[in-house]
């Protein structure tokens, strides 16, 4: 009899605490940012590691809402200083149940990477005053491509066409294929 009250409440703990875990996918550079990667920047990679986690309650069985990845990749990259995407990133998905309350989240482990400080800077990057450049902004440098122009390009950064105007220092709306411009990027 006893061997049975053992097994019903066991049973029964089993039925009101469920959880599981599991490793959802790997990745080389994860950001949820716009991460300008080409040869006029420098990133750098941490050596420590930084979680970030974004997770939403269950009562009776019913979700509050779905956890979102790239909430959990915000909070990873924003625990690092200047940090602007993580790499070697570990994406998990844990949940938990109690009958009347549980939660569910997603998990996102990576080292946090950076632009480097020290790397040469380019010539246009030189010619521009720290007047008018927003303070913790990251730097980059946009080539111009055929038929762009600065309100298509301002509009690709998420910045103004003033700003693009005054951080390159324009005289005309005219650009050229090849022409360089200074973007800061909050």
């Amino acid at each position: 009899m006893k061997g049975k009250k053992i097994t019903l409440s066991a049973f029964c703990c089993t039925l009101l605490l469920g959880g599981c875990s599991q490793r959802l996918f790997d990745v080389t550079l994860i950001s949820s940012k716009n991460v300008p990667i080409g040869q006029e920047i420098s990133l750098k990679q941490a050596d420590q590691r930084v979680t970030g986690a974004d997770s939403k309650g269950i009562i009776f069985c019913v979700p509050l809402g779905i956890p979102d990845v790239k909430e959990a990749v915000d909070d990873a990259i924003e625990k690092y200083p200047g940090a602007v995407a993580l790499s070697n990133a570990v994406v998990k998905a844990k949940g938990w149940n109690a009958i009347l309350y549980g939660k569910t989240k997603y998990i996102v482990e990576g080292n946090p990477v950076y632009l480097d400080k020290n790397a040469p800077v380019d010539q246009a990057v030189q010619q521009v005053t720290g007047a008018s450049q927003p303070a913790n902004a990251l730097q980059i440098v946009h080539e111009v491509k055929d038929n762009e122009t600065i309100a298509t390009i301002a509009a690709t950064y998420n910045v103004s066409v003033r700003d693009v105007v005054a951080w390159n220092h324009l005289t005309s709306s005219n650009l050229t294929a090849g022409m360089r411009l200074v973007i800061y990027m909050k």
